[in-house]
Formats: C-alpha cells, sequence, structure tokens
C-alpha cells in the first residue's frame, strides 16, 4: 500500500523520468487517494490530470497498490504526458466513433514503451 510517505520517491523518479523524456517544461505534481481525495476505481492504478495551456499535470496513485505497481504506473503515466499534445491533436481531428480504435493504438504504444524504458 501508498502512502505520503512514498512521495519522496514518487518525485525523485518522476524527475528521472521528465529529464529521460524531455518533459522539463511540465510542473508535474502527485498525490497518494485516500480518504481525503475522490475514491479511485479499483481498477485504476494510477490516473493523469493535465492543464496543457498551464503545462500543469497531476499524477494521482490508487492507495492501494503495491511499490513495484507504482513504479511501473508511474512510468506509465509520464509516457501518457509524454504523448498528451500528439493525443489531444489527434482527438481534435477525428470522428467520435473512432476515439476508442485510437485509444487502443495509443495504449499499445505506450505498453511498447514501458519495455524499452529503463532507469
Amino acid at each position: 500500500m501508498l502512502t505520503k510517505k512514498n512521495l519522496p520517491e514518487i518525485y525523485r523518479l518522476g524527475k528521472k523520468y521528465q529529464k529521460l523524456f524531455g518533459l522539463n517544461d511540465w510542473e508535474v505534481s502527485y498525490q497518494i487517494a485516500d480518504k481525503y481525495h475522490r475514491v479511485m476505481s479499483d481498477m485504476s492504478r494510477a490516473e493523469c490530470a493535465t492543464d496543457r495551456a498551464g503545462r500543469v499535470c497531476m499524477i494521482t496513485f490508487n492507495s492501494l497498490i503495491s511499490k513495484k505497481q507504482m513504479r511501473r504506473s508511474l512510468k506509465h503515466e509520464m509516457l501518457e504526458l509524454l504523448i498528451s499534445d500528439m493525443d489531444v491533436f489527434v482527438c481534435e481531428r477525428i470522428k467520435k466513433k473512432c476515439r476508442s480504435d485510437w485509444e487502443c493504438l495509443r495504449h499499445s504504444m505506450i505498453r511498447r514503451l514501458e519495455k524499452v524504458v529503463s532507469l
């Protein structure tokens, strides 16, 4: 289980991914979902919310995941952030009925990148 005691490690790893992916123009914050935050789906390990105009990102981790799952989820969410501009560009230009196909393709690409990216 994750607690606020894990935040220093999360910030340290997050900074490494920001540098590796060239995301230094983003201000990234992290939080652990607990009783004071909204309840996350049991299926969701982490979620990334962005404000592209302000280049601000908040990554929220499910408190029920392990440290190993946190590391994998952090990599996944940072890859999501890496392609977020492209994602918005594509979503603005495709029809709604094609968006689920794009979601599948986007996550397929992220899963492949997860296998080749390591710290």
